[in-house]
């Protein structure tokens, strides 16, 4: 992603900080996803799917202070 399309959705959403995922996030991302959806996700799953694809792949996160909101 262009740091131009970066810039203008921090913009659009000035109180909440967005940003490409890293290993720290897998916690966070798991229980927010547990919390969404019936099929239960592991930390695994994040490295897995985020971290180390077979097929390269963005992820970005977005926190409000300290608090993980997706």
């Amino acid at each position: 992603m262009d740091d131009a399309l970066i810039k203008r959705i921090r913009e659009l959403n000035s109180g909440i900080d967005i940003r490409p995922a890293c290993a720290e996030d897998a916690k966070a991302f798991t229980e927010l996803m547990n919390k969404q959806y019936r099929r239960k996700k592991r930390e695994e799953y994040f490295y897995w799917q985020f971290m180390n694809p077979s097929i390269p792949t963005r992820l970005f996160v977005a926190y409000e202070n300290d608090l993980f909101v997706g």
